[in-house]
């Protein structure tokens, strides 16, 4: 029995590993913005942790305006240099995140809701 587990069941979940995540462990990490702000001294921003899962690529999200928010998984879309993700509404830094992930920096936009219903983006690095 040992040898079937060691020889032929280690292998085979190794060899079922998906294929993708092969493609692109450089971009898979954390990327963080926070800090602390100038006025009032608290810390704001936000903490992604870009992973792959089963169900596809994710991303674990917690803003921070004053404090942490409590962190949520969401769906996420990864084109090779491209990472997209959507915060829903009602969360903590809803909106739409969109940049380039090079394994060290996450550089791109955040598009957000005004209470107005218009949008307005901001640098998101």
């Amino acid at each position: 029995m040992r040898f079937i587990f060691r020889w032929v069941l280690i292998p085979m979940f190794l060899c079922a590993t998906p294929g993708y995540a092969r493609n692109y462990p450089h971009a898979l990490g954390l990327y963080s913005n926070i800090h602390k702000a100038e006025e009032g001294g608290d810390f704001e921003g936000f903490e992604i942790w870009f992973v792959w899962s089963s169900d596809g690529d994710m991303i674990v999200f917690q803003d921070t305006a004053e404090i942490p928010s409590p962190p949520i998984v969401i769906p996420a879309k990864y084109d090779g240099s491209r990472l997209e993700f959507e915060v829903p509404e009602g969360e903590d830094g809803a909106g739409i995140y969109s940049g380039i992930v090079d394994g060290k920096y996450f550089t791109g936009k955040f598009k957000h809701k005004r209470p107005d219903g218009s949008y307005v983006e901001e640098p998101s690095s």
